[in-house]
C-alpha cells in the first residue's frame, strides 16, 4: 500500500530529528509536544517503519529513521529553493499568480500523490527561462 506523508509530517520529523527531542522541536515549530507526537505516530504507521526507538532518555532515531531523515532534508531543501525561485520570479513579474506550490512532483517523489503539483510552478519556471534566454 502506498501512503504519501504530509508536508507538514515531514517537517515534524525534520525537527524533531534536528532537535533530538518533541519538546524541543515543537518549541521550534510553535505548537505543542501532543500534536507532533501524533503526527510522527501516524507517519510511523502509514510508512510501516519505524522511525525511532524508544530509549530510557526519550526517542532515539533507528537506523531506518536515520536514512529516511537525511532523504527528507535533502527533499525540503529542494523543495525551498523551488519555491524560492517562483516566488523571486513572481515577484518580477505582475501579471504572476501569487498561489504558489511549496512541493514538486520531481523534488520529493515520495509526495507525488499530493495534491501539491509541479504543474503549478512549471509555467512559472517556463516563464524564467523564456525571459533569461
Amino acid at each position: 500500500m502506498w501512503y504519501s506523508p504530509s508536508l507538514q509530517q515531514l517537517l515534524f520529523l525534520e525537527a524533531v530529528l534536528e532537535e533530538g527531542n518533541i519538546v524541543r522541536a515543537a518549541d521550534r515549530l510553535h505548537t505543542t509536544q501532543p500534536t507532533i507526537s501524533r503526527s510522527l505516530k501516524a507517519l510511523t504507521n502509514g510508512l510501516e517503519i519505524n522511525l525511532f526507538d524508544k530509549t530510557p532518555h526519550g526517542l532515539k532515531p533507528s537506523s531506518v529513521g536515520r536514512i529516511y531523515g537525511a532523504q527528507i532534508r535533502s527533499s525540503l531543501e529542494q523543495a525551498k529553493l523551488a519555491f524560492d525561485l517562483a516566488r523571486y520570479e513572481a515577484s518580477r513579474d505582475p501579471s504572476t499568480s501569487a498561489t504558489l506550490p511549496t512541493f514538486t512532483a520531481t523534488s520529493c517523489p515520495f509526495l507525488s500523490n499530493s495534491p501539491c503539483r509541479e504543474a503549478r510552478v512549471r509555467p512559472l519556471l517556463s516563464k524564467a527561462r523564456r525571459r533569461r534566454g
